[in-house]
This record gives structure tokens, C-alpha cells and sequence, in this order.
């Protein structure tokens, strides 16, 4: 899946052999570094196997990180930026001329009448160019390695939330997490961490921390 992405976007380095490389480059995964206590956020998520112990088989998960990776993980929307300066220098002008260019890359086929339409209708109501685009939603921690979950303080919607489970505990319990400040209200309020209990965009209502 990495090297597709590579290849999708034009900057796929193809040749045989060599060194070692920093995964940051766009050389085949097999050529990738492989650093023990810090892997390579998009490998890992998709289960990349240890290289010190034999792998008889893959494992095969579907979460959560997965997806926020994929559409929001900094490397992915770099690979992104990248295939759409490669379809601007085709040659495609308009927003269907694009989708048609673009379709045969990832796809290897011409896009049907649906595909054709929505991504006309995406590129039309995407932002307007030049616009800066904000901080990927997932990315590595630092320091730590594994996936983090970004936070932005003025988008309420960015939450994680839990339907109640009779398999939680209905007692005390402990939430462990890691958490890094980018930023400071103005005012000195609370940044709630972790709450309990139904929460209205002004306040968590329950225990929190």
C-alpha cells in the first residue's frame, strides 16, 4: 500500500538494490530502515511484521487509527499533494479533465458516470487553493512512537466517545493516557482530559480529569 501511494504519486524510486533508507524516502518498504523502538507510523498500523522473530502470517486488523491515518496521517496527505501537482502537470485543466487523468493512475481503468460526477462534485467543493490546510488529525507521537490522536480546541466534534458497555467496569476504574499540550486558552480554563457522563459543547458533565 505504501509503494502504491509512492507510485500513484510520481515520486516512486524503482531501482534494485542499495542501502538501507530513512521510510521518509520514496524508495520500495523493503528498502525502508527498520528502527526497533521506533517504527514507521504508516507500516505499523497495517501490521508490518517484527524483523527480528519469523512471521509464518500476517496479521489482518481493521481500526480506528487505520482510517484516521489514511485521510488525515501526514504522510498520506503529503503522497496526496503530491499526485495532485502530478495530475496539474499532465496537462489537465479542468475539474473533469483531472478526475479522468486521474483515474487510470490509481485505478488502472476510465471512471464510470458516478465516479466521473462525485469527483467532480469533491474538487468543487474542496478548499479554495492556497488555502492552508490544518494539522493532520493523526499522527506518530513524538518521542514515543505509535499513532496519537490530535485534538483542536476550537472544533468540538474532535472527541472520542464510548457508547456505555456492559462489559466496562461499573465501578472505579483507570484511564491511562499520554497526553501533549500544543496549546494554552487564554483564559487558564481546564482542558478536560477524560470525562464521565453526557457532555454539552460547553462542559463534561461527570468525573473528570
Amino acid at each position: 500500500m505504501r509503494d502504491a501511494m509512492l507510485f500513484a504519486s510520481g515520486e516512486f524510486d524503482s531501482h534494485m538494490g542499495g542501502p538501507a533508507v530513512d521510510p521518509t524516502l520514496p524508495r520500495r518498504s523493503i528498502y525502508t530502515k527498520i528502527h526497533r523502538n521506533t517504527h514507521d507510523p504508516l507500516l505499523e498500523a497495517f501490521d508490518a511484521p517484527e524483523t527480528f522473530s519469523s512471521a509464518p502470517s500476517r496479521n489482518s486488523t481493521t481500526t480506528a487509527t487505520q482510517a484516521l491515518l489514511m485521510i488525515n496521517g501526514r504522510w498520506p496527505l503529503e503522497r496526496a499533494q503530491a499526485f495532485a501537482r502530478r495530475l496539474r502537470a499532465s496537462g489537465a485543466k479542468t475539474n473533469e479533465e483531472l478526475v479522468r487523468e486521474a483515474y487510470p493512475i490509481t485505478f488502472g481503468r476510465a471512471p464510470s458516470a458516478a465516479e466521473l460526477a462525485r469527483g467532480i462534485a469533491f474538487l468543487e467543493n474542496s478548499a479554495p487553493a492556497g488555502k492552508a490546510a490544518d494539522l493532520p488529525l493523526a499522527q506518530s507521537m513524538p518521542d514515543r512512537g505509535g499513532q496519537a490522536a490530535r485534538f483542536r480546541s476550537e472544533h468540538m466534534e474532535d472527541r472520542l466517545c464510548m457508547e456505555s458497555d456492559p462489559a466496562l467496569p461499573s465501578t472505579d476504574f483507570t484511564v491511562e493516557a499520554v497526553v501533549i499540550l500544543d496549546s494554552l486558552y487564554d483564559d487558564a480554563a481546564v482542558r478536560v482530559i477524560a470525562s464521565s457522563g453526557p457532555a454539552s459543547p460547553t462542559s463534561p458533565a461527570g468525573p473528570s480529569a
